[in-house]
């Protein structure tokens, strides 16, 4: 579908793809990556034998899909100056808050996607979630593609359901990793060692999600079969129901949404 890829911004999700577009089993000839850093540069040419440079322009001017990968807040200056479109250009991006709107007129082309990918993406377990303008079919299909290879994807019909979407998917995992460093640091007080700790709260996060994810049962009643009537579960219940939890995260969910609004109409 797409015979040459840039991406503009080689950092650590930047490198994520790059690692992915080889994986899906695009020709590492045929990728370029651009950043500020020439030490950067001169390791991912090292690693993937791809091609590198410090001029965004070169990952623009021959690409068929462009790779947008540069911090939100560098988005003009990254993007403000490079060529003209060529009408069949694609562009992807993982900017946070910039939207495909945004992205069109900076870069003067109609065929846009926009995804909000989170930081699992890295050993192929994220969550994706995307949606584009302007894309053909198969267009759509290969960027579908390459979302699949970071883990699973969701396409959706709206920017303001990708705003939605940083919220909880986005930023997730920073909540599910505060929730593990306060359950290992209470078992290593309970006697267990930072490693053992590590173990147990680290695979029961990813027992506990599989869980969820395959079976067809809501979160609260696999909750409640864990739960047994006077049981330890039960006990700690007692105490973590007291801090309602349900309204932290429901406020907290709203916080973070608002303000991904808000960068979406301030960037």
């Amino acid at each position: 579908m797409f015979k040459k890829i840039g991406i503009i911004g080689a950092g650590v999700m930047g490198e994520v793809f790059i690692s992915r577009l080889l994986m899906v089993g695009i020709n590492a000839k045929n990728i370029i990556a651009t950043a500020p850093d020439l030490k950067r540069l001169r390791n991912l040419n090292k690693k993937y034998k791809i091609d590198v440079s410090q001029n965004n322009a070169d990952a623009f001017k021959n690409a068929d899909l462009i790779i947008l990968a540069v911090k939100p807040q560098q988005a003009e200056v990254a993007l403000g100056n490079l060529p003209k479109a060529k009408i069949d250009q694609v562009f992807l991006s993982i900017m946070t808050g910039v939207s495909i709107k945004k992205i069109s007129n900076l870069v003067n082309s109609k065929k846009v996607a926009r995804v909000m990918p989170n930081t699992p993406a890295r050993i192929g377990s994220g969550m994706s979630v995307w949606t584009a303008a302007g894309l053909f079919k198969a267009e759509k299909s290969f960027i579908k593609r390459i979302l699949q290879s970071l883990g699973q994807e969701l396409e959706v019909s709206s920017e303001d359901l990708i705003d939605k979407a940083t919220a909880v998917s986005g930023s997730g995992p920073a909540y599910v990793f505060d929730f593990a460093s306060h359950l290992i640091v209470a078992a290593q007080e309970l006697g267990f060692n930072e490693k053992q700790a590590r173990q147990l709260v680290g695979q029961t996060i990813i027992g506990a999600g599989s869980l969820l994810i395959m079976s067809e049962e809501s979160a609260s009643d696999l909750r409640k079969k864990v739960t047994s009537k006077g049981g330890t579960t039960e006990a700690a219940f007692k105490v973590i129901d007291k801090a309602k939890l349900n309204k932290i995260y429901s406020k907290a969910l709203k916080v973070a949404y608002k303000r991904a609004r808000e960068l979406r109409g301030g960037i």
